[in-house]
């Protein structure tokens, strides 16, 4: 249903399908990881179907911020999605997640997606994303 590995930098999580349960489960067992209150995580759904509605976010969201530790110097949570219907749900997941203590932030490159882990590019930096229409803000 989902991985989670260790890429040194920060923890990858895959899903086979974007689903509330599996969504949840991925994340409880990301969040009780020893090492993830340092680790930056990046979420790769660019292969896994959608089966989400704009109703499963919130809850999802509340989950993270009740399971989210005190201690946390971890600050980023990157999406890496397809673009289309995945960029569209994810946009929309960084919407809800806004008041979590760490920065929720959509991509379709998974370098770009990396490279923002490691602090090296700017979280609103989303300029030649190809899911983002020519001519919207940014």
């Amino acid at each position: 249903m989902f991985t989670i590995l260790d890429r040194g930098d920060h923890l990858a999580v895959t899903l086979e399908a974007i689903t509330r349960d599996a969504v949840a489960q991925a994340t409880l067992a990301l969040m009780t990881r020893p090492d993830y209150p340092r680790r930056n995580d990046l979420w790769d759904l660019t292969a896994a179907p959608v089966f989400l509605s704009q109703e499963d976010l919130a809850p999802l969201v509340a989950l993270v911020a009740e399971h989210y530790p005190a201690q946390a110097t971890r600050d980023r949570t990157a999406l890496v999605v397809r673009g289309g219907f995945q960029w569209a749900v994810a946009e929309m997941w960084t919407t809800q997640a806004r008041y979590l203590p760490c920065a929720v932030r959509a991509f379709t490159s998974r370098a770009r997606a990396e490279s923002w882990l490691r602090g090296e590019a700017t979280p609103d930096d989303r300029s030649g994303d190809p899911a983002r229409p020519a001519g919207l803000p940014r």
